[in-house]
């Protein structure tokens, strides 16, 4: 599983850039997602270029369209803090709801409302054969993560430390 790696100062470089330099924050998250493209290319790589499984190509909503899931592959950045002291900078996300069901299908989902399914093992079969396939979860977030985040951690620290830099010397002339 991949890990998190530990920052300091971070929300109070951003706040200082947004009030001494705010042409500078504006360009931080395009440079801090710039430090994480190689992760945004291997996840979007890593997407199986056709249906996983016979019958998904339909459309729907959970219809699969390659390029469409591709294009769904984002990195979103996020500079507050969710909880006291720590928070996600960049976050790998997707849009798309069939690679979400690829990703992460495991196990047998809970029975419906009316506690009864039309074909109860029909989602074992799928999980089945999506292991066979594809291996197991998670088939592409977490393990383009894991593959790329040594490279993109370097690259956003030293983008960290540039904009900290920025900010040092923003506050030296104010003084």
């Amino acid at each position: 599983m991949a890990k998190t790696q530990q920052v300091t100062g971070v929300t109070e470089t951003l706040r200082i850039l947004r009030r001494l330099e705010p042409d500078i924050r504006k360009e931080a998250p395009k440079r801090l997602k710039a430090a994480a493209s190689p992760l945004l290319a291997e996840a979007r790589g890593m997407v199986p270029p056709a249906p996983p499984m016979s019958g998904w190509h339909k459309g729907g909503r959970i219809g699969w369209n390659t390029a469409a899931i591709r294009r769904s592959i984002v990195i979103r950045f996020r500079g507050t803090a969710r909880r006291p002291g720590e928070f996600t900078l960049l976050k790998l996300y997707s849009k798309s709801p069939a690679l979400s069901v690829f990703d992460f299908a495991e196990e047998a989902q809970r029975k419906g409302k009316n506690g009864r399914r039309n074909n109860p093992r029909s989602s074992a079969a799928f999980v089945r054969n999506l292991k066979v396939g594809h291996g197991k979860p998670s088939r592409v977030m977490w393990r383009a993560a894991e593959r790329q985040l040594p490279a993109v951690q370097r690259e956003v620290t030293s983008v960290l430390k540039d904009l900290e830099r920025q900010a040092e010397q923003a506050m030296k002339r104010r003084r």
